[in-house]
C-alpha cells in the first residue's frame, strides 16, 4: 500500500508541474507527460515498477559513462530493438542472401569475417547466459580495456561503547580488483547444408550453436583459467573457501554452503561436472529408495557442465559476486573460413572472438568442492 501511495504522490507532482506548464521546450514536457503514464501503468501492475527501475537506472548508466554498471539475473544488457541475429550476419555472408534490409544494412564484412554491430553483439551476450549460470553472475560492459570495481575485503563489525570512550575502528572493508579485457576464442564447424538450408530459421539456429560454443568457453575459462592470456580462473582466488572431499554428495555440498553463511552470504548456485549432477540425482539409501535431498538445496539452483569442471569438483556459490567484465564497444569478432580441411568436408569454420575478464568480488561467497589426493 505505501508502495502505492509513493507512486500517487509523484504522478500529483507530475500533475502539478503540467499545469503550471513550468517547462523550457516541447521535449521536457513529452518527457514528464511519458513519465506520469509509466507511473499510472505500475499502479496497475506491481511488476512493471521494478522494470521502470531497471530502465532508470539503465538510463543513468548511459548518461553517465563513469557510473560503473553491473548487471545480473534477468536483467538485459543489450536493447533487443533490432531482429537481428549473429547468425543472419554469418547466413549473409556465406550465401549472400539476405532475410531483410535490416540485416542488409547490419552487415558490414572484413577480408575474412564479420563486424558485428554494438547492438546485435549485446543481444548475442545475453543469449548466452540465458541457460546457465553465466545468468546469476554479474557482467560488467566496458568502454574502455580496464576497469577498475570495488572488491569486499572484510565485515564491518560494529560495537558497543562506553560514553566519551574512543569508537573501535573496523579493519578496511573494501578494496578493489582490475578487470582487464583479453581475448577469448571458441571454434566450431558448420556445414554448407545447414547453411543453405531453406526450411529452417538458419539465423536462429546458427546463432545458438555460437552462443552455445561461446557460453562453455568463457564458463570453463571463468572457473579454472586455463593458464593463457592471463585468464587465472575463480578457484584458483586463494581467498575462497575450500571443501575437500572424497565425493559431490550432500555432505561436501552442505559444508560449502555453510561456508558462505558464516561469511554473512547467501548460496544461490550449485556448479558440477554433467555426471556428478547426475549421480547425485540417483543417490539411493540402503534400502533403493531415492534420496530425498536436504532442505538447504531449495535454495540453490544446480547448473552442469560438460567442460570446465572434473569429476568430484563442484562449487557453492552465492553467483553474483562473479564479475565478467566485457569490452562492448567492437566487442565481437567473427572469422569465416572455408579453406583447407573445412573445403574438404564440405563445412565453414567459423571462430568467434570476444575480449573480458573474470574475477571476484567476495571471495568468501565462492565454496570450491575438491576431491581430496
Amino acid at each position: 500500500m505505501k508502495k502505492f501511495e509513493s507512486l500517487e504522490k509523484q504522478i500529483q507532482t507530475i500533475d502539478n508541474e503540467l499545469e503550471k506548464n513550468d517547462f523550457n521546450n516541447l521535449e521536457d514536457l513529452t518527457e514528464r507527460m511519458q513519465e506520469r503514464e509509466a507511473r499510472f501503468k505500475a499502479m496497475q501492475n506491481p511488476s512493471s515498477s521494478d522494470k521502470m527501475k531497471e530502465n532508470r537506472a539503465k538510463k543513468r548508466s548511459e548518461e553517465n559513462p563513469l557510473e560503473v554498471r553491473g548487471y545480473t539475473g534477468k536483467e538485459r544488457i543489450g536493447k533487443h530493438d533490432t531482429s537481428v541475429t549473429i547468425g543472419d550476419l554469418i547466413y549473409s555472408h556465406v550465401t549472400g542472401k539476405f532475410r531483410n534490409q535490416e540485416v542488409r544494412q547490419a552487415l558490414s564484412t572484413t577480408s575474412g569475417g564479420i563486424v558485428v554491430p554494438t547492438d546485435v553483439y549485446e543481444n548475442f551476450i545475453d543469449l548466452m547466459r540465458d541457460t546457465n549460470f553465466l545468468l546469476n553472475t554479474t557482467i560488467y560492459p566496458m568502454t574502455t580495456k580496464a576497469l577498475v570495481i570495488p572488491k569486499v575485503v572484510g565485515d564491518i563489525l560494529p560495537t558497543f561503547k562506553v560514553e566519551n570512550d574512543l569508537i573501535v575502528e573496523s579493519a578496511p572493508v573494501f578494496d578493489s580488483v582490475r578487470l582487464e579485457a583479453k581475448p577469448l576464442y571458441a571454434m566450431t564447424s558448420i556445414s554448407l547444408e545447414l547453411i543453405e538450408s531453406g526450411g529452417l530459421d538458419i539465423g536462429m539456429a546458427v546463432t545458438n550453436i555460437m552462443a552455445s560454443a561461446m557460453a562453455q568457453a568463457v564458463q570453463s575459462f571463468m572457473l579454472k583459467g586455463g593458464g593463457v592470456n592471463g585468464y587465472k580462473g575463480i578457484l584458483n582466488d586463494p581467498n575462497i573457501n575450500l571443501i575437500d572431499a572424497t565425493t559431490i554428495d550432500y555432505a561436501s555440498i552442505g559444508a560449502g554452503f555453510r561456508a558462505i553463511r558464516s561469511a554473512n552470504g547467501n548460496p544461490n548456485g550449485i556448479i558440477l561436472n554433467n555426471a556428478d549432477a547426475m549421480d547425485l540425482e540417483l543417490l539411493t539409501d540402503t534400502t533403493g529408495q531415492y534420496i530425498q535431498p536436504p532442505k538447504f538445496m531449495e535454495n540453490l539452483e544446480t547448473y552442469s557442465l560438460g567442460g570446465g569442471l572434473d569429476e568430484g569438483e563442484g562449487v557453492v556459490a552465492n553467483l553474483q559476486p562473479i564479475a565478467w567484465g566485457i569490452l562492448s564497444e567492437g566487442g565481437l569478432q567473427i572469422d569465416i573460413d572455408k579453406s583447407g580441411d573445412a573445403f574438404n568436408r564440405g563445412q565453414i569454420k567459423i571462430r568467434a572472438r570476444i575480449n573480458s575478464d573474470f574475477a571476484l568480488t567476495n571471495p568468501k561467497l565462492i565454496s570450491y568442492i575438491r576431491p581430496t589426493v
